[in-house]
């Protein structure tokens, strides 16, 4: 990975819409994609004046072992380590590879999106390239992104339609069954001053937000209780079913009646329910720090995606060594794309001071299928050998 040097200036407001921005950017990267003209959040409202904006040129080449057995059926996918620039380390992206379409408007093409991991900006403002690497060196199917992209967190962008599959089974694409795709970001963000519009949207946001956390607690109007253990929370089937597909699924099923529904909620703990319904009215959940794992379980399992996010953000930020192969598994089992990337990615890189802990023989013993995945290897092959990124 090549993470070239930062510019971090001030851009006046004439300046923000000008070619000299592109100027100053291929002085960094003459090779490199344009730079996102679109700037105007980082500038502060009104004052005329300006905000500190850093400009990043990323690349970064991931080589993909066995890439045959590499999942055939579309949807598949395989997530690339974590990478970053150097003057940044919590900027994270990884590079998302499907290589038999990620959906069905795309099945016998290779797809290829970069996912910006976490970021300390809201918004990051990107152009991407990709390119393959044949075995002769040489970089081909270079693609550029056309337009600006506008990513957060879990968001990903790239070609659904990169290059056709076959193409790339070609023995001058792959080097001894690997396949060395390439990738170069060019990144703006405010580093230092989220945009302020946002402050204005939660401010404005804010009383709907109060008001539907008052009518959760207050129960009024409720027309479906869910009963967990011993514990009865009334909601409004509306917001629930407005909010989650498997709610909407779930009261559906029920049916309309004139008496209060009860529905049981089995397999999770009423006070996880009860943060679990408040976040599907407010958007907010309360400490989350301390039961992440469990939030994370019931995201899942109520396609509640934000929040799941959410989950995933804490949990990343509390992978040590002592967990890390627990966090992979938890990761794996939930759907958790995200954390398990980054996982893998520690794992990876502390790989002899994780062997050493007990989540690990829990990891070899029982999840042989991910370890193999750790290591980039198949199944039928040892786990041994270091993995090729």
């Amino acid at each position: 990975m090549r993470a070239h040097p930062t510019a971090s200036v001030a851009f006046p407001d004439q300046f923000i819409h000008s070619p000299a921005l592109q100027l100053l950017v291929a002085t960094m990267a003459v090779s490199a994609p344009p730079v996102p003209p679109r700037y105007d959040s980082f500038l502060c409202a009104g004052s005329g004046a300006s905000a500190p904006v850093s400009v990043y040129r990323v690349c970064y080449a991931w080589t993909i072992p066995n890439f045959r057995l590499c999942g055939t059926s579309t949807g598949d996918y395989v997530i690339s380590p974590c990478f970053s620039p150097e003057e940044d380390r919590q900027m994270l992206w990884c590079i998302k590879l499907s290589p038999n379409g990620f959906t069905e408007s795309s099945e016998g093409y290779l797809s290829l999106y970069a996912m910006l991991v976490d970021s300390k900006s809201p918004e990051v403002f990107a152009r991407l390239r990709f390119c393959l690497r044949n075995n002769r060196g040489e970089d081909v199917n270079v693609m550029d992104e056309k337009e600006t992209r506008t990513f957060i967190q879990g968001k990903s962008c790239g070609f659904d339609k990169f290059i056709l599959r076959d193409l790339v089974q070609d023995e001058e694409m792959l080097r001894g069954g690997k396949l060395t795709v390439c990738c170069e970001i060019i990144a703006v963000c405010d580093t230092e001053n989220p945009p302020r519009r946002e402050i204005r949207e939660i401010t404005t946001d804010q009383h709907l937000v109060d008001d539907l956390e008052v009518l959760f607690d207050t129960k009024t109007f409720s027309d479906v209780a869910l009963v967990a253990g011993d514990t009865e929370i009334k909601v409004h089937q509306a917001i629930l079913g407005g909010r989650s597909p498997v709610f909407s699924a779930l009261f559906e099923k029920e049916g309309k009646g004139e008496d209060m529904k009860r529905i049981k909620i089995h397999g999770i703990r009423p006070d996880i329910l009860e943060r679990v319904c408040r976040y599907m009215y407010t958007g907010k959940i309360h400490d989350l720090e301390l039961h992440d794992k469990e939030l994370l379980v019931a995201s899942e399992r109520f396609f509640l995606e934000t929040l799941k996010a959410k989950c995933e953000r804490s949990l990343i930020a509390k992978v040590t060594i002592q967990n890390a192969a627990n966090t992979v598994i938890l990761a794996t089992n939930y759907g958790a794309n995200i954390l398990k990337a980054y996982t893998i990615d520690f794992i990876r890189a502390h790989v002899v001071e994780v062997r050493q802990t007990a989540g690990w023989l829990t990891l070899v013993d029982f999840h042989t299928l991910l370890v193999c995945e750790i290591f980039n290897e198949p199944a039928s092959k040892s786990s041994s050998k270091e993995t090729v990124v």
